[in-house]
């Protein structure tokens, strides 16, 4: 963020053009109605279909007072999931893409997909894939960050080269690209001040997000973010020491000791406590492993997982 400052000029670092392109004047408004992403479409493919290198996108001057206002730290961030109904003006989620595009890339090959899903029977049927969370229909975008692996082949079969990705490696490897876009997008997006949240429904549904968005083989949902301006402003969720996340050298594992120091703030929470007596528990430790996060559950959900990498060609 400091250098994004350091090197501003007057310009907003993602709205405003480069040299050479026009910027909105006076008190021109650019639209927030019809926009249309992908191939074939207004948007990120234009009407003839070709991805523009570069999307050009005007001068957002409101934009810019928010980018700079709202986060100059990456710790002050934190979930929305309640939104104004105020539009995301046309042009910007591209522009973020086109931003977000620039995180590192396995073989430079951008193994990812992002579908914008704004209205329409596909925004009814998420809803339901993600068991009806009111901010899938409340915010003014979901974004599903999917792994592909189909876009890469089919420029293969194209150039008379085979591919050969229809394995799980291939998959990690894109998932792991698809994350890292993600995250950089999700980022870059809080700095102009939309708030994100990540639904973590994707992994109990991706059959039903699948059907909705008309995936083709070798292309997986990984992760689903919904978008907008803020109409909350959230306490923050805790967070554990970094002691319990640095290693220094090798792997060092934990004693009972370190476990007891490490989780005495969460588990001193009182929502931990509001959370231990409401499900009857001892601990939280035990609110996660028997109605949270059950094994059980893990178990169905990796079951369903493996069928779709299967049906999708990443798994024989």
């Amino acid at each position: 963020m400091e250098t994004r400052l350091q090197a501003f000029s007057g310009r907003c670092p993602i709205c405003a053009p480069s040299e050479g392109e026009t910027e909105m004047q006076g008190n021109d408004t650019p639209s927030e109605g019809g926009k249309k992403y992908g191939a074939g479409a207004g948007g990120v493919g234009g009407e003839n279909g070709k991805l523009a290198g570069k999307v050009k996108v005007l001068y957002f001057w409101e934009l810019f007072r928010k980018m700079f206002g709202t986060m100059a730290r990456f710790k002050d961030r934190r979930s929305i999931r309640k939104y104004s109904r105020r539009g995301i003006p046309e042009g910007l989620i591209e522009a973020l893409a086109v931003e977000a595009s620039r995180a590192a890339t396995m073989g430079n090959m951008q193994l990812y997909s992002l579908v914008v899903t704004e209205d329409g029977p596909e925004r009814e049927a998420l809803a339901a894939a993600h068991h009806h969370q009111p901010m899938v229909l409340e915010a003014p975008a979901v974004l599903t960050f999917c792994a592909d692996f189909h876009r890469f082949s089919r420029w293969c079969e194209e150039r008379d080269a085979a591919p050969g990705y229809g394995n799980f490696v291939s998959f990690i490897n894109a998932a792991t690209d698809t994350l890292l876009f993600a995250q950089a997008f999700i980022t870059l997006a809080e700095e102009c001040g939309l708030g994100t949240c990540i639904l973590g429904t994707t992994v109990y549904n991706p059959d039903k997000i699948i059907e909705a968005l008309h995936l083709p083989p070798l292309v997986v949902p990984v992760l689903t973010v919904t978008l907008g301006w803020p109409d909350e402003a959230p306490e923050q969720t805790d967070r554990l020491p970094v002691e319990a996340i640095l290693h220094a050298g090798h792997y060092r594992d934990y004693t009972a000791e370190d476990i007891d120091r490490i989780y005495a703030d969460k588990e001193a929470l009182p929502e931990s406590s509001y959370f231990v007596e409401l499900n009857g528990t001892e601990n939280l430790a035990q609110v996660f492993t028997r109605f949270r996060f059950t094994r059980q559950e893990c178990l169905e959900m990796s079951a369903k997982m493996r069928e779709v990498l299967k049906s999708q060609g990443f798994c024989e």
